[in-house]
């Protein structure tokens, strides 16, 4: 009996993949925030973030952020979006080269909306105005990931270790078919 063909059995790995994508796809979830900025009605600060819509509190590595940032001050403000590990400790000039993402600088009334994947790499978010010293007079707001649903991941963890095994087994029936195919040429 002849042994199966590589079109075989890249279909039978293709059909594997689709049987478990609902279990890789399980975890991902999404969050959606509406994020107000002011100057005034702040406690302790100057300027301030309030959260309008939706909450932080179930936030997670590999959540689907979608943040919709309207501006409700007389000044210009943005939002910028980093891991939490990479704010400056003084919360006042954290570089914005780690962000994720970030907003436009939005006038009074503007809004604008981002998309971002949190992180698996650090212990939460970190949202601040990059205007001027806002973050300094207190535009920031910080993100932990929930300690009760999030364990750090091991040092050079898989995320989906069925996954790689599927693509080394794949991997190695597709090189033994071709070694195969070449000794009968």
């Amino acid at each position: 009996m002849a042994p199966p063909g590589r079109g075989f059995i890249s279909t039978l790995v293709l059909v594997a993949l689709l049987a478990i994508a609902p279990l890789l796809t399980a975890d991902a979830s999404s969050l959606s925030l509406t994020l107000h900025g002011h100057g005034q009605d702040c406690t302790d600060a100057r300027f301030c973030f309030t959260i309008e819509e939706g909450n932080l509190t179930n936030l997670t590595p590999g959540t689907t952020v979608s943040l919709t940032f309207e501006n409700h001050d007389t000044a210009i403000h943005n939002v910028y979006v980093a891991p939490l590990d990479q704010a400056n400790p003084n919360r006042a000039s954290t570089n914005p080269d780690h962000a994720l993402a970030t907003t436009q600088d939005l006038g009074p009334g503007q809004q604008d909306r981002i998309t971002f994947t949190a992180p698996t790499n650090t212990t939460g978010l970190y949202f601040w105005c990059e205007v001027s010293s806002h973050e300094a007079h207190g535009m920031y707001l910080e993100a932990p990931y929930d300690p009760e649903t999030w364990e750090p991941p091991e040092p050079h963890e898989a995320p989906y270790p069925l996954l790689q095994s599927l693509i080394k087994i794949t991997l190695i029936l597709l090189a033994t078919g071709e070694t195969r195919q070449t000794r009968k040429r």
